[in-house]
């Protein structure tokens, strides 16, 4: 049986459940002081209130966050706290948790998360974060709602600004002037801009998503493939739309995205249509060309004296020798000496046609390894003519050095600056000095007011002894369409043409010039350094002359061309058939097409062109060899004319020699390629 307990057992006993409740105590207590630190001294607001939603505890925070005291803060309800336009959605919130804990489709304690303005003692209103859960009673039903309120006015600001710079962003993207596309790193579209879609020939819709590695311009692949390699690639050109249906000049730029771990993310890709400024730089090379034309069609003008003085002594020569050739028939030695003066005007005549194209002609410019000391001469040559014996030409030409340069602008560039040296001595006379010598630039300082790069230069030097400028008009004499000259003079474009032709070339000019001291125009030229090319005009060797037997066909409206050379290739072995016109020309090749081993044609003729004549020909028979002679044509240039299958595109005329040379070498030529 148990053994009784006496009265100072039983005592023991009730002393020791004490012990125990006030450990308890104390330790709740300690939990419940713990708490209450953390709560009121924390920057988030703790807060309780039951099913009523009014406070039944609120931390001190709420001074920092909406400015009243617990005391003040204890008098309000959730309503008086909330926004009304956040107020609904938040009653909404926690009502819907509340249902879901009562009807027992929620266990445990799932927050309520919501983001609201809360109203401050001041009136102002501060955007909050709440995290909210309802506790349950000893019987499981919600007996009041315990949160966390944390202010996040500044998080709130930081993301208005993302909005506003996101905005902004998206405002640039959607009407850069540029097309603009971003790509992930298999090359797929993940955004365009309209301008991007309208360069492709697409919509949104099908591009976003699209695989610009589908694309049917290989050069957008390949940029596409290079920037997802990591390299940034530039290209310029005319861009395949996806329909295929135009192209378009453009710029592009495609540029890599790195992760931050390093790899290739994707890439961004910018595109910039310049098919206007393609057109605007059509017109203004129009445009230029124009100038220079102009500047020519003066500088002719202010030469047509000249060169008509030359003309009318070639001419009285030709006709002098012509008349002694013809009393002295009987006398063959004499006949024979004025022959050769005949053909010596002749020869001159032909040069000063072949200066006054060379000056005028509308060409594209061949820029060649050139000896421009021949341009200079020939310049001044054409220029001695025109001007009064009052004005003494002093030439220093020292150089033969070799430039990279067009021979038709240097001839320009010459005639021009000293068409106007001259004309600032009309009226008093003076001296005109060009000097063409070599000089070293050691430093971009050693000329001044021009920084000029160092190595070796080709300098041609324009000096008169006239009216000079002043300050004022220097510092326009390049501007186009400035001109001193009297109205009706002058056109205001030479210098200013001479100044683009200059910088064409990589040159550089300098002017000094003073009042009634004259004026200097320096141009310096980059030379040519190692040049291993030496150009051999046609006809050069002319003493090595090639008979033949082939049959030639000669087409020329001109009767005594027509007759001379068929004269001339007779004598020299040759079957030759004339014609004066094209159609019968070509009337006569149809009908043996086999007959003629060369066709000598004249390139304007009446009724059919020795161009069309040529082409009908060729159709006929594409291994026929063909020389098309032009007087002066601007309708064929001569490398159309090879490109069309032409042997050759000659310049008339043609001295007897060079004639034979070059039909032999013509045929000797087609025979080897056939």
């Amino acid at each position: 049986m148990p053994k009784k307990l006496n009265k100072s057992g039983k005592e023991n006993i009730l002393l020791k459940k004490e012990c125990v409740q006030t450990q308890a105590e104390i330790a709740l207590r300690q939990s419940e002081e713990r708490y209450r630190l953390i709560a009121e001294n924390v920057a988030d607001l703790i807060w309780n209130v039951d099913m009523n939603l009014c406070f039944t505890y609120i931390s001190p925070s709420v001074f920092q966050q909406r400015g009243y005291t617990v005391e003040e803060a204890m008098g309000q309800s959730v309503d008086e706290v909330i926004h009304s336009d956040h107020l609904d959605m938040v009653l909404n919130l926690l009502g819907e948790k509340i249902r879901q804990i009562v009807s027992g489709d929620l266990y445990g304690w799932e927050p309520v998360l919501f983001e609201a303005e809360q109203y401050c003692k001041d009136g102002s209103l501060t955007w909050t974060s709440n995290n909210a859960r309802i506790l349950p009673g000893s019987d499981g039903e919600p007996v009041s709602i315990l949160g966390v309120t944390r202010n996040i006015v500044e998080q709130k600001k930081a993301e208005e600004e993302l909005q506003k710079s996101e905005a902004k962003f998206r405002l640039i993207f959607d009407h850069a002037p540029l097309g603009i596309l971003h790509y992930n790193n298999k090359g797929v579209i993940t955004a365009c801009n309209d301008n991007f879609v309208k360069f492709i020939g697409s919509s949104k819709e099908a591009l976003i998503g699209l695989n610009m590695l589908n694309l049917p311009d290989n050069r957008l692949v390949v940029a596409l493939e290079e920037s997802l390699k990591g390299v940034t690639t530039k290209s310029e050109g005319e861009y395949i739309s996806t329909t295929a249906k135009k192209c378009t000049n453009a710029k592009l730029i495609f540029s890599p995205i790195f992760a931050k771990n390093g790899p290739v993310d994707g890439g961004i890709g910018i595109v910039e249509d310049i098919s206007e400024y393609k057109e605007a730089e059509l017109e203004k090379d129009k445009l230029k060309e124009q100038l220079h034309q102009n500047q020519k069609m003066e500088a002719i003008g202010t030469l047509a004296g000249g060169i008509t003085h030359n003309f009318n002594n070639i001419l009285s020569g030709i006709f002098g020798y012509a008349e002694l050739a013809a009393m002295n028939l009987d006398n063959p030695m004499k006949a024979a000496k004025n022959i050769d003066q005949i053909i010596k005007g002749a020869q001159k005549a032909t040069e000063l046609v072949k200066q006054i194209l060379t000056f005028t002609r509308k060409s594209e410019h061949q820029m060649q390894p050139l000896k421009i000391f021949t341009e200079v001469k020939e310049a001044i040559k054409l220029l001695r003519s025109s001007i009064p014996t009052t004005i003494e030409i002093k030439e220093n030409i020292a150089s033969k050095a070799t430039i990279f340069a067009d021979f038709t602008q240097i001839h320009q560039i010459v005639m021009n600056l000293c068409t106007n040296a001259y004309q600032s001595m009309r009226e008093t006379g003076g001296i005109l000095s060009v000097d063409l010598t070599e000089v070293e630039i050691l430093d971009k300082n050693s000329v001044p007011d021009i920084e000029i790069k160092p190595g070796n230069y080709l300098k041609l030097k324009v000096t008169d002894t006239g009216t000079g400028m002043d300050s004022e008009t220097l510092n326009k004499i390049f501007e186009p369409y400035f001109t001193t000259k009297e109205l009706g003079e002058g056109t205001g474009l030479g210098l200013a043409v001479t100044l683009g032709i200059i910088k064409e070339h990589n040159g550089y000019i300098k002017v000094s010039s003073k009042p009634e001291k004259g004026s200097s125009f320096t141009v310096y030229f980059p030379v040519l350094e190692n040049n291993p090319i030496d150009l051999v005009s046609v006809g050069e060797d002319q003493d090595l002359v090639w008979r033949g037997s082939e049959t030639i066909m000669v087409v020329d409206d001109e009767e005594s061309i027509a007759k001379s050379s068929c004269e001339l290739l007779e004598d020299y072995g040759y079957s030759v058939t004339t014609f004066s016109d094209g159609e019968l020309a070509l009337k006569g090749f149809k009908e043996s097409p086999y007959k003629f081993d060369l066709i000598l044609t004249d390139m304007t003729m009446p009724k059919m062109t020795g161009k069309d004549l040529s082409m009908e020909m060729l159709k006929i028979r594409d291994d026929l060899a063909i020389i098309l002679c032009t007087g002066y044509s601007e309708g064929l240039t001569k490398e159309e004319a090879l490109d069309l299958g032409i042997s050759r595109y000659v310049q008339k005329p043609l001295d007897s020699q060079t004639l034979l040379l070059l039909i032999r070498e013509v045929l000797d030529q087609n025979k080897s390629n056939h």
